[in-house]
């Protein structure tokens, strides 16, 4: 097992983002994989969420903390003229 619980429940959103993440690894063992070193980060963005909208989407990347730096990094020059 890859993924280890550890929100409180009392956290709401962030424990049940982290109990779903440890049940998609007790079903589907080879979909997440172990982070040696550093930190692993959980982004996410929703749209969708007022009354004209006909769908919701929910989006979410599971990244280290040093791949997200390149990320931004490399999605920030991407916007520049």
């Amino acid at each position: 097992m890859v993924w280890l619980a550890t929100a409180p429940l009392e956290s709401g959103y962030a424990y049940m983002l982290s109990s779903a993440m440890q049940i998609v690894d007790e079903y589907h063992a080879d979909l997440l994989w172990p982070v040696g070193e550093g930190l692993q980060v959980i982004a996410s963005d929703y749209s969708g969420q007022h009354r004209q909208a006909t769908h919701e989407v929910y989006s979410f990347i599971v990244m280290t903390w040093d791949t997200l730096q390149n990320w931004l990094r490399l999605s920030s020059s991407n916007y520049r003229a």
